[in-house]
């Protein structure tokens, strides 16, 4: 599961190629899959794209909502597609947090004035990535207390019409139809199967050997972060989840990003805007199987970083989790 975690080979057997890792037969490897999927240890097995680097734009978004409407706002919030995450959170200042996306700024801003028409949130702040330095959901399942290795990305700016995560973004016009039918169909599910890339095709009318060459196309372009199986961290053991943020100054902000990303147990880190009464400038997703694993980990974290001040903000009900749906 740790080997299908980090992405598999964008090959026509992908399992088989894998199967040296796990140390077992192509079949056994590919049945085990198929019954941790059937079982909900894998939420889904498919592409994970960038979202920046395909056009779109989004941001994440923390609410502060009276605690007798809170499930009704979040359900209200959740019904939008757009959004993709959806918690509640614990935590003084603001307590609903979630994650929406829109094909562009004008109506990323258009969805986010429709929440506000909707549920009456009056008091809110607009988080959107300024730099990544980490993303992807690579937990240790062996026992060895080594994570799979991060996804490395370079710090760096994100100046207008350029990704978060440094890659080019898609010009509408580089994208033909097969090339979103495609990516329609890897947002979501694929069959856990020998060949899992001529279901793809099957599914998007394209050949497999099409199928491949377009994945590879969209790897190099920074589009396709990889194609991977997206495990439900609580079902396999892993039931703490803490959003850390952080006061730093600004001119030590990169170096304790780069840092924060190394922990195996942080899964996304980035840094984003500051306000008046919410200094924060990094936020690290920390993953444990106990609120005492997470709190051990920023405690590592701080002595690494030395912060002003921060903070763990524990999960405390999942509204919503779901991948951004593309074309």
């Amino acid at each position: 599961m740790t080997e299908v975690q980090r992405g598999v080979p964008l090959v026509e057997k992908p399992f088989a190629a894998m199967s040296a890792a796990a140390d077992c037969p192509p079949s056994e490897a590919l049945g085990r899959l198929a019954a941790l999927g059937r079982k909900g240890f894998i939420r889904r097995f498919g592409g994970i794209f960038d979202t920046r680097a395909l056009g779109f734009s989004s941001t994440l978004v923390a609410a502060a909502v009276p605690p007798e409407r809170l499930e009704a706002v979040a359900a209200t919030v959740s019904e939008f597609p757009g959004v993709t995450h959806n918690y509640a959170r614990e935590g003084e200042a603001y307590n609903l947090w979630f994650t929406v996306g829109a094909a562009s700024p004008r109506g990323l801003e258009e969805t986010l004035d429709e929440v506000a028409r909707r549920t009456g949130i009056a008091r809110w702040l607009c988080l959107p990535a300024v730099r990544v330095y980490k993303i992807g959901v690579k937990l240790d399942l062996t026992g060895s207390g080594e994570g799979a290795p991060a996804e490395g990305r370079p710090a760096h700016a994100a100046p207008k019409r350029e990704a978060a995560s440094g890659a080019t973004p898609a010009d509408p016009e580089t994208l033909d139809a097969a090339d979103r039918r495609l990516i329609a169909v890897m947002q979501g599910d694929i069959p856990l199967v020998e060949r899992p890339f001529a279901e793809a095709g099957r599914a998007a009318g394209l050949p497999e050997d099409e199928v491949l060459r377009r994945l590879n196309r969209f790897r190099e372009a920074g589009w396709l972060r990889r194609v991977a199986a997206i495990l439900d961290h609580r079902r396999a053991g892993f039931a703490a989840n803490a959003m850390s943020v952080w006061q730093v100054p600004d001119d030590r902000v990169d170096e304790a990003g780069r840092a924060m990303a190394a922990f195996p147990e942080v899964s996304h880190c980035y840094r984003r805007p500051t306000t008046p009464d919410w200094p924060y400038s990094l936020y690290a997703m920390i993953h444990g199987r106990t609120p005492e694993d997470c709190r051990r980990v920023a405690e590592e974290i701080a002595r690494a970083v030395r912060p002003e001040a921060y903070n763990l903000l524990y999960s405390t009900r999942e509204f919503k989790k779901t991948s951004m749906t593309y074309f």
